[in-house]
């Protein structure tokens, strides 16, 4: 038996031979604070790094308050650890009989998680664990320690991808030629996402033919889908060159130049600009 152990055991004899003294007595059957998490929430993402709100509740069974003494917490990916937060100086009050509530916010960099655990790349989300420990001064046995645990999944975000899927040539006059412009889009995250002020440039050969709103575009998680958008061109916006090669059978090299704000269907995510380019080769 150490010295300190046998101070604080003598300590606590000497309380209980006090009379009259309920609270003293009740410290010599001090019981064991917990800790656990009660939720993780998402406090800010971006396609660099998100950072989550971890919300810890800290009980206390004693018939006495409690003073924390600090906290620790880390997070693993694939049983490696990716980052760790202390507060040595929280000072948190446990009422007796009661419970106090932590959030602690932790900022996950997706370049680091890169590092840290390899094979995420293409994957939409990655276990993790949270481990830590909550200390705690309890009168005349000192400072113990309540762990807490919790697993879950991150979301990693992919920006969605909008490709060129075909120009067809609807119409064509001595005034005015008309084409049809269909745009592929594909989402590969588990969450829907909005694409907001979606537009685009259409180049042929090079040459710059005509400019395109196609507005807002919803896609649930997971979902491709296409978007056919006309386009009335007049001789002088398509060129003879051009002109010369419709129905001519030569190929045509189209290319698409656009923007939109991307706006997942996620807490704490603002909209991002997303710049997207595609070509395609058309023979008609």
């Amino acid at each position: 038996m150490t010295t300190r152990r046998f101070i604080q055991l003598t300590v606590i004899s000497l309380l209980f031979m006090l009379p009259g003294c309920s609270t003293l007595s009740g410290l010599g059957k001090a019981q064991q604070p917990t800790a656990s998490v009660t939720q993780v929430s998402f406090a800010d993402i971006s396609l660099q790094a998100i950072t989550l709100n971890v919300h810890v509740r800290v009980h206390n069974p004693n018939p006495f308050a409690v003073q924390g003494a600090g906290l620790d917490l880390h997070m693993q990916i694939n049983d490696n650890r990716l980052l760790s937060v202390a507060q040595p100086d929280n000072r948190m009050t446990l009422p007796a009989r009661g419970h106090a509530d932590l959030i602690l916010p932790l900022t996950v960099e997706y370049a680091a998680l890169y590092r840290t655990a390899s094979g995420l790349r293409g994957k939409n989300e990655v276990p993790y664990a949270l481990q830590g420990h909550v200390r705690i001064d309890v009168p005349v046995l000192g400072e113990i320690s309540a762990p807490f645990q919790f697993n879950d999944t991150l979301p990693i975000p992919r920006l969605p991808n909008v490709s060129l899927d075909s120009v067809q040539l609807v119409e064509t006059s001595f005034s005015r030629v008309r084409l049809n412009v269909t745009l592929n889009m594909n989402n590969p995250n588990r969450f829907a996402i909005a694409l907001n002020q979606l537009g685009f440039q259409l180049n042929a050969n090079q040459r710059a033919l005509a400019q395109a709103d196609v507005g807002r575009m919803s896609l649930n998680g997971n979902q491709q889908q296409t978007v056919t958008v006309p386009i009335s061109l007049s001789l002088a916006e398509l060129g003879s060159a051009l002109f010369r090669l419709l129905g001519s059978g030569q190929s045509i090299d189209f290319a698409l130049n656009g923007q939109a704000d991307v706006i997942p269907d996620l807490p704490g995510w603002q909209p991002e600009r997303m710049n997207f380019d595609s070509a395609k080769k058309v023979q008609w």
